[in-house]
């Protein structure tokens, strides 16, 4: 397994996160559902490797997943900004930082690869915020197995301030 963070992308990369922004439970698709087609998403990834944002947050890059070669995972981390202390109820003592929502490719899909994922992190910025909606059993099962704790249930609303989801939220 090889993991690269930078602001690099290819077509698998494309590929990939097309798949996830077309996921049913990535925050992007809940707070937004929508098809997006592959010109888009390339030009949404070129735009993030220029600007280093995602969604309005610094990057620390794209976290890019090989395995044998093949692009295994990819995720969009970043650290947590100032105002997200009191929202997550993290404590600010710390610095955290947000693996923002692995997504596997299905054929790795249960083999332990987000596990790894997120012990690396761990191993990299230390203090980490998991986020997962409440139905992504698996998701849920890693950030256990992870030695993370679930610290809060946060509901996310839409403008009219309507419930879209809830996620769990799990810390170290």
């Amino acid at each position: 397994m090889e993991i690269v963070l930078d602001f690099n992308f290819n077509e698998d990369v494309v590929d990939l996160y097309h798949q996830s922004i077309n996921y049913e439970f990535t925050s992007e698709f809940n707070q937004n559902p929508r098809q997006l087609n592959k010109e888009q998403v390339r030009n949404r990834l070129y735009e993030v490797s220029k600007s280093k944002t995602k969604n309005g947050f610094d990057l620390h890059g794209i976290l890019k997943v090989m395995v044998d070669g093949k692009l295994a995972a990819i995720s969009f981390p970043r650290k947590i900004l100032s105002k997200e202390y009191d929202m997550f109820s993290l404590n600010p003592i710390n610095e955290y930082h947000r693996l923002s929502g692995i997504f596997l490719n299905e054929e790795f899909r249960g083999q332990g690869l987000s596990l790894k994922i997120v012990q690396w992190f761990i191993d990299k910025f230390k203090f980490i915020l998991w986020t997962t909606h409440v139905n992504n059993y698996a998701s849920i099962k890693v950030a256990e197995k992870a030695g993370l704790k679930e610290i809060k249930e946060r509901v996310t609303y839409n403008d009219k301030q309507e419930p879209l989801f809830t996620t769990k939220v799990f810390s170290n």
